[in-house]
């Protein structure tokens, strides 16, 4: 395995971690101002607080690696291949990159 692919294991690796872990969620009391429900209390919990455990460097690491990315030729099909074999509600658009497994990347 060579080291380029190694480190752009780690970066992603980084980064799926930050997502999954680096997220804290808060909960949140928004009271309404309107006259019928003036004691009413509705919780949310759409509000987050994010810690990131990355420095520069490691931001650098990702920026570079999704900057450098390729797609790989391997399972790729053709846009009549895919039209055979996706559903037939799918939209196609023009430039995208079809994948056996169904996967599609516009």
């Amino acid at each position: 395995m060579e080291w380029s692919t190694i480190r752009k294991s780690r970066s992603l690796l980084l980064l799926f971690g930050f997502l999954l872990f680096g997220c804290q969620s808060e909960s949140n009391v928004v009271k309404t101002d309107d006259e019928t429900s003036e004691d009413y209390q509705k919780e949310t919990e759409h509000s987050m607080t994010i810690e990131s455990s990355f420095d520069q460097e490691d931001y650098h690491q990702i920026g570079t690696l999704f900057a450098d990315f390729e797609l790989p030729e391997e399972g790729r099909i053709t846009e009549d291949e895919a039209r055979e074999q996706l559903p037939d509600n799918y939209n196609f658009r023009g430039n995208s990159i079809y994948y056996s497994n169904h996967l599609v990347f516009d």
